[in-house]
């Protein structure tokens, strides 16, 4: 929720701000210890946001997130575990297998490959369309056409991939900068 976030003064300074050993997801683990402290993250559909960094293709995606993911599971496995937290602990895990797979399948053609490459076809598959669901959940401002759910599937396969890939692809800042 860091898009829109206020914090006291005191109680970030009482939490230690932010963890500067991360590189990303500092937002994250701070609003963790927020709460693991006491605290209450709360919304408001009166509090707006816009965000003027938004990739605008598939390429600067990928390397934004494949930057952005690189502390995501670190953080995710810091505090205590959650059922919120799974979802960014099991898929981009998931979604690697599937593409190693995928991958080791396309290599191993003649001999095992095509049941290889289908599992991992399939695991990818799954975590695409999982990720594809949420961005086509109904939006007054966004209504459904067949050209919205064809980006949305090519948002989220691009994403997944990268989410997943930066689990073990480190990357430095300077990576989003090839999009």
């Amino acid at each position: 929720p860091s898009g829109n976030l206020v914090v006291r003064t005191d109680v970030f300074r009482q939490l230690g701000g932010f963890d500067t050993s991360l590189e990303t997801c500092e937002d994250v683990d701070l609003c963790q210890r927020l709460v693991a402290g006491g605290g209450r993250l709360m919304e408001t559909d009166r509090m707006h946001s816009t965000h003027f960094g938004d990739p605008a293709t598939l390429r600067a995606l990928f390397f934004g997130e494949l930057w952005r993911g690189r502390d995501n599971l670190k953080v995710s496995l810091r505090g205590p575990l959650t059922p919120r937290e799974l979802p960014s602990i099991i898929l981009p895990i998931f979604n690697l297998v599937g593409l190693v797979l995928f991958v080791a399948g396309l290599i191993a053609l003649p001999v095992a490959g095509p049941e290889i490459a289908a599992a991992g076809f399939v695991m990818l598959g799954l975590v695409t369309l999982l990720r594809w669901a949420a961005l086509m959940r109904p939006q007054a401002s966004a209504p459904f056409t067949p050209v919205a759910a064809v980006q949305a599937l090519a948002v989220a396969f691009t994403y997944t991939t990268a989410r997943s890939l930066a689990l073990v692809v480190r990357t430095g800042h300077d990576v989003r900068k090839r999009g």
